[in-house]
């Protein structure tokens, strides 16, 4: 690790996305290199998403072929950047749960060696990425979006401040499935919305596994609930708490990272940095 002699921290945003991989990304593993060193960023981790729908969408290749196809964002990004650490991540999801976490220390190799991990159950995928040198990270673990009937049109579109205000404003306002939410949707029964309501969507999963919580995630379209995030801390106070943006688009750039003493010269080495204790402050952009 490369230690400094007067310098107090360096950034780092351990969630980006790109449109090289992740089908909702929109900028380019170029282009996001471009944006957080113009930014000040130390680094970030490319956390495009490891879930069966990605690959399958891929088609009846060999899985090396797919791997290949699965770190381009990655490996795009590296060859781009300059003055910018780039550190190879995952958004991993299995196949049980909507829930996605941040998979940090990993090696190309590990994944070429272990086809479709995602297939795995958490209690088994957890324990072999951790005995792989990788911290366990879940993101956004209490996500919430609201909704609410405006003019004729179930409105989705509000900014986490504009749901932080409701909260606050509003304490009582219900909470609902998302499966619940979007059934009632897409069957036109548009007056369940006509008071606003938060659909949930993630849940915490596996606290005696985790290495951490990401405890702010700076994607505009989505918040988390505070009241539980609250919750989580208190009762799992061993867990890493971290800020990430939760880069997809231009607008989610810089929302939100890590502060390390140190740059770490590889995932490995970020992991365990993470995994140590580190963290000397969290970025955390609510503008």
């Amino acid at each position: 690790m490369k230690q400094t002699d007067n310098t107090p921290s360096f950034i780092f945003d351990l969630h980006v996305h790109t449109d090289a991989v992740s089908q909702c990304g929109e900028v380019s593993p170029e282009d996001a290199v471009g944006l957080y060193t113009a930014a000040g960023y130390t680094g970030i981790v490319i956390t495009d998403h490891f879930h069966q729908r990605y690959f399958d969408s891929l088609g009846d290749i060999p899985w090396e072929q797919k791997v290949d196809r699965y770190l381009e964002g990655y490996r795009r990004a590296r060859q781009a950047a300059r003055k910018l650490q780039v550190y190879l991540g995952l958004e991993f999801r299995n196949t049980d749960t909507d829930d996605d976490f941040l998979v940090i220390g990993l090696s190309e190799e590990f994944l070429y060696q272990h086809p479709e991990t995602y297939r795995l159950p958490l209690r088994q995928a957890f324990p072999l990425f951790q005995s792989n040198g990788a911290v366990v990270i879940q993101a956004h673990p209490c996500r919430v979006r609201m909704f609410h009937l405006e003019n004729g049109t179930v409105r989705r579109n509000f900014l986490p401040i504009e749901m932080l205000r409701q909260l606050r404003e509003h304490p009582d306002t219900p909470f609902f499935e998302w499966k619940e939410g979007m059934d009632r949707l897409h069957s036109g029964d548009t007056d369940f919305f006509r008071s606003p309501l938060f659909l949930r969507v993630c849940h915490l999963q596996c606290p005696d596994l985790l290495d951490g919580v990401e405890v702010y995630n700076g994607n505009q379209h989505w918040f988390q609930n505070p009241a539980e995030l609250e919750e989580i801390c208190r009762r799992y106070p061993r867990l890493i708490q971290t800020a990430s943006s939760d880069f997809h688009e231009v607008m989610h750039c810089a929302r939100g990272g890590v502060e390390l003493p140190f740059v770490p010269e590889n995932a490995q080495q970020l992991a365990d940095a993470l995994r140590s204790g580190s963290i000397t402050g969290l970025v955390c952009s609510r503008a």
